[in-house]
């Protein structure tokens, strides 16, 4: 099943892309997510403070980038992010089989959308999603002993 993973992964990758308006949205980011629509595995939470990076992270691909931290035992590629549509920025967290998804819009120094749970297996019922507001802050948070957790 992770051939499905790797699947959507690389439709995303193969999507047309328009040019990226603004600034670049390299960078830290502090994450704020509203009440799930459902329970969901505490698991597959985003960090509350993640990184954009601009190292790439498929080789193959030049639009995913890599994302830190790495929270979950990965298969793949993951973390990575990319932009999809011209202007949704994609944020995912995968094992290769479940996992998080960002799905946000710029708005100056702060991303906002949606953050869904996501998994390979065929017939679920709608995964669970939260309103996701992340919030530029200084990278050195990154690097200190906590690594951003409160």
């Amino acid at each position: 099943m992770a051939w499905v993973s790797c699947a959507l992964l690389a439709g995303y990758l193969s999507a047309p892309r328009v040019a990226e308006q603004g600034q670049s949205p390299v960078g830290c980011y502090h994450l704020r997510l509203g009440a799930w629509s459902k329970p969901v595995d505490r698991g597959f939470v985003p960090p509350p403070v993640f990184r954009l990076d601009s190292a790439l992270a498929v080789k193959a691909a030049s639009v995913a980038r890599k994302v830190e931290p790495q929270f979950l035992h990965t298969r793949g590629p993951w973390p990575l992010w990319f932009v999809d549509h011209g202007d949704t920025i994609q944020v995912i967290w995968s094992t290769g089989f479940q996992g998080v998804a960002l799905s946000l819009k710029e708005q100056g120094d702060t991303l906002r959308g949606i953050a869904h749970t996501f998994t390979d297996v065929v017939g679920l019922m709608a995964s669970p999603q939260a309103s996701a507001t992340a919030v530029r802050v200084n990278c050195r948070i990154m690097d200190s002993p906590s690594g951003g957790k409160p």
